[in-house]
């Protein structure tokens, strides 16, 4: 097995500090005295640091001078270790000091009476009204799209990250694929069972962790879009619909494979068919320039020309979200710029029957666009 352990020490450095400079030199030229983010994803971004997705207590202030991050005790050790930025203060939560999280804001800050802060797009209600009140007289800017505008253009470090995590993905599926097959037959294969051969076979690639949890839905499960897996066993001559993804130093890959061990139905063959044409198409239009509604209208219109359509949207960006800004719809009057990256995923699902979805990760390029996930769109194995 191909272990990507060493690629991943190769890999080029990020320059987080880059990143923190645009946001200082943001707030000087819009007059502002500091950016106060409190999601996660953007906190990892700005800083490298990997903490819990859904701790309350994990909080960045960047102002015009300096970068504070906010921690709970249970997390200081591991921001400790991830955080790559070379000029940075971590403040850790004491409660038994009475030094919560507005004591440290309050410290970060200073005196802000009149003066503007930008608040994070997605902080939440109950933060928003301490902010308000613990700062009155503050001037509070709640809508600025500078971190969406700022990780929608992926640097050449972030598409190696990227790439090598659709790599592991790639991999790792025909490992399990070439470990599954000669079970099907007798049904000693489950959805739940291949779906944990091939996460466990991508953390021994190198992935640090999942994206998302897989789906794997064979022949009536794979009628539903987002299926998961269930105890099911995978059936010969039916239809699988693998979606899944790994993810490098906070970079996600996304792929979805539909294949069969042994030849499906006529119908099945038909329909995959169908939406590989769809796949196809919508990949072929994407390049600088054009509207991620006409890539979904390539492939929806392929499949409704043939009497299908599908319930989602046809793709969106990925980067250290799984989901991230473009969204690739009908509803997006977003413009696609070279080195963005975004998925192109159509499918069509019978409610009772089956479904098919094919999917690739790619990179906007300067005349068009590369795919990322490069497992073979191969419906029979």
């Amino acid at each position: 097995m191909k272990s990507h352990m060493n690629i991943k020490n190769e890999l080029t450095d990020l320059n987080p500090n880059s990143r923190v400079e645009k946001v200082q030199n943001y707030l000087k030229e819009n007059d502002c005295v500091a950016y106060f983010v409190n999601n996660a994803p953007d906190v990892r971004y700005l800083t490298g640091a990997k903490g819990d997705d859904h701790s309350v207590a994990y909080e960045l202030i960047v102002t015009q001078e300096k970068v504070n991050l906010i921690v709970s005790p249970l997390e200081a050790g591991v921001v400790h270790k991830s955080i790559f930025l070379s000029d940075f203060e971590v403040n850790v939560l004491d409660y038994t000091k009475q030094q919560g999280l507005f004591y440290w804001i309050k410290e970060a800050l200073g005196d802000v009476a009149n003066k503007k802060i930008i608040l994070d797009p997605r902080i939440s209600a109950s933060t928003l009204d301490q902010f308000e009140e613990q700062f009155s007289e503050t001037i509070f800017d709640y809508g600025t799209t500078l971190l969406q505008d700022l990780r929608i253009i992926k640097t050449p470090a972030e598409i190696e990250r990227i790439e090598t995590a659709c790599e592991i993905a790639d991999e790792a599926l025909m490992q399990t694929i070439e470990w599954a097959s000669p079970m099907v037959k007798s049904g000693k294969v489950s959805e739940r069972e291949f779906a944990k051969y091939l996460e466990n076979e991508m953390f021994l690639l190198g992935a640090d962790e999942l994206s998302f949890s897989s789906v794997v839905a064979c022949a009536v499960n794979a009628s539903y879009p987002h299926a998961g897996y269930t105890d099911q066993a995978i059936v010969p001559n039916r239809l699988i619909v693998c979606d899944f993804g790994a993810a490098v130093q906070g970079y996600h890959s996304d792929m979805t494979r539909t294949f069969s061990f042994g030849e499906p139905s006529q119908k099945e063959v038909e329909v995959w068919n169908y939406v590989l044409e769809a796949q196809q198409k919508g990949t072929k239009v994407v390049e600088p320039g054009i509207s991620t509604k006409s890539v979904d209208e390539a492939s929806r219109i392929s499949l409704q020309a043939v009497g299908y359509d599908f319930p989602h949207g046809t793709g969106h960006g990925v980067g250290v979200e799984i989901h991230e800004a473009p969204n690739v719809s009908y509803r997006s009057e977003a413009i696609l710029k070279e080195n963005m990256v975004i998925t192109v995923e159509p499918g069509v699902y019978l409610e009772g029957e089956f479904g098919v979805r094919i999917e690739d990760t790619v990179v906007v390029t300067k005349d068009g666009c590369r795919a990322l996930t490069k497992f073979p769109k191969q419906l029979v194995f």
